[in-house]
């Protein structure tokens, strides 16, 4: 291996070391951030149980 591929190797390396140590602090940062923002409230209608409403000769 010529002194080209061997930095280029040790460049790819450098770059999964990186990304590998980087994302636990990745991921407690949008941790952070998910719990610092205020929910969402939403309202949503109870369902509907249709079973219980229809008639037995509605059923197919």
């Amino acid at each position: 291996m010529n002194k080209k591929s061997i930095i280029a190797v040790l460049f790819i390396l450098l770059l999964a070391a990186a990304s590998i140590l980087g994302l636990p602090l990745m991921a407690h940062r949008i941790e952070r951030y998910a719990e610092s923002v205020m929910p969402t409230v939403t309202a949503t209608p109870l369902p509907v149980d249709d079973l219980d409403s229809m008639e037995y000769g509605e059923i197919l």
